[in-house]
């Protein structure tokens, strides 16, 4: 059993860095409750909704949050693995929170709907 658990540690490990990531930024939070709560109509949309976010969220930090801090505009390195390890955390992270979030709106909030009982 050890074995298998060590072997699954960097993926768990690679997830739990996402999720980390997406739920501490404020960025990723606000971007995953506009897309769960303004644009996700049903869980059909989970995977488009999802890579929208993270394409959102890599654009807005390349191009506007350096813009904002009156820092030069750099290019990320969109060749590097790195970068694409760090952009496949980022949607595995949008892709938990995106779950969660719509789950809670659908099951939780209920957003205005009646549970049914007539009037």
């Amino acid at each position: 059993m050890e074995k298998a658990t060590g072997a699954g540690g960097p993926i768990f490990h690679f997830i739990h860095q996402g999720f980390d990531t997406v739920r501490t930024d404020i960025l990723a939070i606000v971007i995953a409750l506009i897309v769960v709560f303004a644009l996700m109509k049903r869980w059909g949309q989970l995977i488009v909704m999802t890579i929208a976010a993270t394409v959102i969220h890599l654009l807005i930090a390349a191009f506007a949050v350096p813009l904002i801090d009156k820092h030069p505009l750099v290019i990320p390195d969109v060749m590097a693995p790195s970068y694409w390890m760090m952009a496949l955390s980022l949607l595995v992270g949008y892709l938990i929170m995106i779950i969660v979030l719509f789950f809670l709106k659908n099951n939780v909030f209920k957003m205005g709907k009646s549970s049914g009982g007539g009037h």
